[in-house]
């Protein structure tokens, strides 16, 4: 059992990630497992692929401030933002054959989670994400 976790990322925060100009990953929840290392990331419509991993480092939870570095940094430090858990991202790749919403759903029985869920609860996704091809980003 891992606590690797995929998460629904819409297309213009995936864009802000992937040109180094959002460092953090906000959210509301850390999941019960506990702190994941690895957050796999489903781009929502009209993407709708499982397309991304982002290798994020323990959470910093507010009042805990991030580094000022990149979008919503200030706002999230503030307190002005309803999410109050940030997820410093510290690699970001794209997978070589994303997977669109159609494979995902007939190979794989997996639909784009509400908040988030565990990858190992998709074994045979799961053997396909490790095996896959990654491309680093940074």
């Amino acid at each position: 059992m891992t606590n690797d976790i995929i998460v629904s990322i819409k297309p213009k925060y995936c864009d802000l990630i992937k040109s180094r100009k959002k460092f953090n990953e906000f959210r509301n929840f850390i999941p019960k497992r506990g702190v994941p290392k690895n957050i796999w990331v489903y781009e929502t419509a009209p993407v709708s692929s499982l397309k991304y991993l982002m290798i994020v480092d323990l959470p910093v939870q507010f009042p805990e401030k991030v580094d000022v570095r990149g979008y919503m940094d200030e706002e999230f430090n503030s307190g002005l933002m309803h999410y109050k858990i940030a997820y410093p991202i510290l690699e970001f790749y794209e997978l070589s054959n994303p997977l669109n919403r159609e494979e995902l759903l007939n190979i794989y029985n997996f639909k784009g989670p509400q908040a988030y869920i565990y990858l190992d609860s998709y074994p045979l996704l799961n053997k396909y994400l490790i095996e896959i091809n990654k491309i680093k980003i940074f």
